[in-house]
Order: C-alpha cells, then sequence, then structure tokens
C-alpha cells in the first residue's frame, strides 16, 4: 500500500526534533544557521544542539562554517539528507495524489476549507505567541 512505503524506508521513526530539523533545512546546499533555526522551529538552542547531534549521527545533516563569519554555525543537508528529503516528497506528493483522487468535490471544498481555517489559526497563534513575547520582554525590562 502507498501509505505504507512513507514508513518504510531506515529514517521513518526519527524523534520529531529530528525530523523537524531535517524538513526545515533547505534542499540546497547553503544551509541555516543555528540561530535562525531556533527561532524557526521555537526551541531553545540547547534542544537544537542535540537534534542536530542525532542527525549528523545518522549522515542527514552536517555542520559548517559560514563563509563570511566563521564565528556563525550553519546546518545543512548532506547528500543523503537531500536524497531522503527528496524522495520524501515525492512519496508524500504521490500518497496526497491518490487520496485526492479517491474524494469527490464536496469532500475536496470541505478539506479546502479545513486547511484555510487551520492556517488562519496557525497565524493568529503565532501573532498571539509574538505579542506575548513582546509582553513578557516590556514588563522584564529594567
Amino acid at each position: 500500500m502507498l501509505g505504507q512505503t512513507l514508513l518504510d524506508d531506515q529514517f521513518a521513526q526519527l524523534p520529531i526534533a529530528q525530523f523537524r530539523l531535517v524538513k526545515a533545512l533547505p534542499v540546497d546546499e547553503s544551509g541555516e544557521t543555528m540561530g535562525r533555526l531556533s527561532e524557526q522551529l521555537r526551541i531553545k538552542g540547547s534542544a537544537l544542539t542535540q537534534a542536530a547531534d542525532r542527525a549528523i549521527r545518522q549522515g542527514l545533516v552536517e555542520r559548517v562554517s559560514d563563509a563570511d563569519d566563521r564565528r556563525v554555525v550553519r546546518l545543512r543537508l548532506t547528500a543523503q539528507g537531500r536524497q531522503w528529503t527528496q524522495e520524501r516528497q515525492a512519496r508524500r506528493r504521490a500518497w496526497l495524489e491518490f487520496i485526492w483522487r479517491d474524494i469527490d468535490a464536496d469532500e475536496r471544498a470541505d478539506f479546502l476549507k479545513a486547511v484555510q481555517t487551520l492556517d488562519r489559526i496557525g497565524l493568529r497563534a503565532d501573532a498571539l505567541a509574538a505579542s506575548i513575547a513582546v509582553n513578557e520582554i516590556e514588563v522584564t525590562r529594567p
């Protein structure tokens, strides 16, 4: 079954932190700074470092020095990580196309409406989190 193929690779059971890290990295060789990844994934630097260390041991990610500033550490996908990401995206796309063909027009409309609602709620949650963070900074500022 097509859904099962999503689970059949050696990295299918990646812990969520590593999975999110690998997904957040660009597929090209540019990589991303640890600081930006920490902000994007909303995790502390220490948690990101642990996830990165594990992904490095699995051969999916590597640390590199920034070309412009040696103090900056970047993470980027290895060739194996890029291949895994691209294969996983292709399998997921095929799975979604398979499901999409199996639902009627009304169900598609309902599905799209639900996705739009979830997206809107997610944007509101992001705005609320940013607002709370700003207020906490203002409250704690001497």
